[in-house]
């Protein structure tokens, strides 16, 4: 039987959990399906990707989650417009990040995410608490600051990579 030592709980770690158990019972099933898609994301990129590019891991999984949310949702609705391309965006984007993990993929998936982030934040402002909608555009507004700071995190991590194989560290 293994002993892992215990793991104290930090303040931002209890804020996080809070923070995520009050967004779960606001949004509910508006959550199910971009979680789930990125938790398989996540499995299948553990197995395929070689170990040297699983930084890109966090940032690839929840990207994916998105693009599986929202294409879900275009389905529902039956919606098809502009707003089809979002998803096909993403896909390009995780692909390209996958195969050629650099600064070129995380640049065009932080600028979808930015663009994304200011009308989806701008149209939450606007909508009505508690509907279907406001639920929608909160899990597309976290998303997206999730997948920037994530898509942050690995700008770093390149740079740093970057740097040591130039001999700038």
């Amino acid at each position: 039987m293994s002993s892992a030592p215990a793991q104290k709980l930090t303040v931002p770690g209890a804020i996080g959990m809070a923070a995520g158990g009050l967004v779960g019972a606001y949004a509910g099933l508006s959550l199910l399906l971009p979680l789930s898609g990125a938790a398989a994301a996540w499995w299948v990129s553990r197995k395929v990707l070689p170990e040297p590019s699983h930084s890109v891991i966090p940032a690839l999984a929840v990207q994916t989650g998105h693009a599986l949310w929202i294409t879900l949702g275009l389905i529902i609705i039956g919606t098809l417009d502009a707003n089809a391309l979002d998803p096909v965006i993403l896909l390009v984007g995780i692909a390209w990040l996958a195969a050629r993990p650099s600064n070129g993929p995380v640049y065009f998936l932080a600028v979808f995410q930015i663009i994304g982030l200011g009308i989806n934040a701008s149209a939450f402002v606007d909508a009505t608490v508690g509907t279907a909608i406001h639920k929608a555009l909160l899990v597309h507004v976290l998303l997206s600051a999730l997948s920037l700071f994530l898509l942050g995190q690995l700008w770093f991590r390149l740079r740093k990579i970057s740097r040591t194989e130039n001999g700038d560290l």
